[in-house]
């Protein structure tokens, strides 16, 4: 497809306000031989690897497709094709991006926030989904964010309208959410002036962990600067033989925008925006616990950092971000070195780049293009890191207006 010659000649909103996440992805198997109602963990042998796409419509909607990997699941070659031929609306009357996750074999929960400001959940399930909207009340400011790190396990944050942090988890394949379903989140306190990332990872001896990161001021509230500000990165951390952190662990510095987990099973990784929107990398692991800010150079970027790994080891790293001409720059790292350049593969992005794995080799980087519609490119890793591919029209008419508190 064409795209403007450059972000000039057609500015991209992204230049307004630095894009965040706008499209969200949950991979299950869908293991077509099971009855929809059952619990199990797609003990069945018709089995379809399966990724679906959320997004927020201009109809203030939240809308979805389904792309279904052609192979054996987890097969190295697999291939792809959309298993929906137009996108799919769930309905409601929503403000924000949504979140989604894989609670188990062959459910998904997706989460958006809708106009009075409380927290909604919809639930996919070997084919059906549930008839309406679940409401888990709260009062928030920013969009929400999902993970799970065991079966019938998941994690809902949302930043509240006064920038504290508020959790629901759901243990349990009736998938209720503690501490109450339409009342209580459980405070993790915080002040935040950014969206809010999680992520979910299994460590070895069976322990699970969860981190938060969010900009802000760790555990003060702010009262006496102005609520844009962003006076460092913030962590906090559960896992099962601690609990969580008693306070958030703040590192200073000038960041921009929002940041971005990966979470893998050897660690966590952590993108962003730092000083002049330079993109940075930060690591957690059992051995080394967390390593020391990496500014990853290039000029400056007007989206949210996102990361993929071809394999849970994460000894393959892969980023993306929106450059200042609208189009999509790519960074590397193998082992632990990261590659001296971005590289440009082009495009026209209205959002901050998705990135998913299709197999050991592709991957395909959606996005909301020029004209408000989804577009997406599939890559083929070389053996010199190069790439190979093109740009795709995906259609839809996707909204780029952002849940934020305050200004950048």
């Amino acid at each position: 497809m064409t795209f403007p010659t450059s972000g000039r000649s057609q500015p991209s909103v992204c230049e307004m306000s630095i894009c965040p996440q706008a499209i969200t992805a949950a991979r299950t198997i869908l293991t077509t031989d099971l009855s929809p109602t059952d619990n199990s963990t797609g003990t069945g042998t018709n089995k379809t690897d399966t990724i679906f796409l959320f997004a927020l419509g201009t109809d203030s909607a939240i809308w979805y497709r389904q792309i279904v990997l052609l192979g054996a699941p987890g097969s190295p070659s697999a291939t792809h094709a959309w298993k929906t031929t137009t996108w799919q609306s769930l309905g409601g009357s929503f403000v924000s991006a949504p979140s989604a996750a894989e609670m188990r074999v062959g459910r998904i929960e997706v989460f958006a926030i809708a106009s009075d400001g409380t927290t909604r959940v919809r639930t996919w399930q070997n084919g059906i989904w549930s008839s309406t909207w679940k409401d888990l009340s709260g009062n928030a400011g920013l969009p929400p964010t999902s993970c799970s790190y065991l079966k019938d396990n998941m994690n809902v944050v949302i930043v509240g309208v006064d920038h504290a942090v508020y959790h629901k988890y759901a243990n349990g394949n009736g998938g209720d959410y503690g501490p109450s379903i339409d009342g209580h989140w459980e405070e993790q306190y915080g002040w935040v002036g950014s969206n809010v990332d999680i992520g979910c990872i299994n460590l070895s001896g069976g322990v699970q962990r969860f981190d938060m990161v969010g900009y802000g001021r760790g555990d003060n509230n702010g009262s006496n600067s102005a609520p844009s500000a962003r006076d460092g990165i913030m962590f906090k951390r559960f896992n099962t033989t601690h609990n969580w952190d008693r306070v958030w662990s703040v590192v200073p510095g000038k960041f921009r925008g929002d940041p971005t987990v990966l979470a893998l099973e050897t660690g966590m990784h952590y993108f962003g925006l730092v000083d002049e929107s330079v993109a940075y990398h930060m690591h957690w692991s059992p051995e080394e616990g967390t390593q020391l800010l990496v500014k990853l150079g290039g000029n400056k970027f007007l989206s949210a950092v996102t990361g993929v790994s071809p394999t849970q080891e994460g000894d393959k790293l892969h980023i993306f971000a929106v450059g200042t001409d609208a189009r999509l720059k790519t960074k590397a790292r193998v082992g632990t070195r990261w590659g001296e350049q971005w590289k440009d593969l082009g495009g026209f992005f209205n959002s901050a780049p998705k990135p998913i794995m299709l197999n050991d080799t592709s991957l395909a980087v959606f996005g909301i293009g020029p004209q408000g519609d989804m577009i997406h490119g599939v890559f083929t890793m070389g053996t010199k890191d190069g790439w190979e591919g093109g740009w795709f029209s995906d259609g839809g008419e996707f909204s780029t207006k952002w849940k934020r508190l305050g200004s950048e």
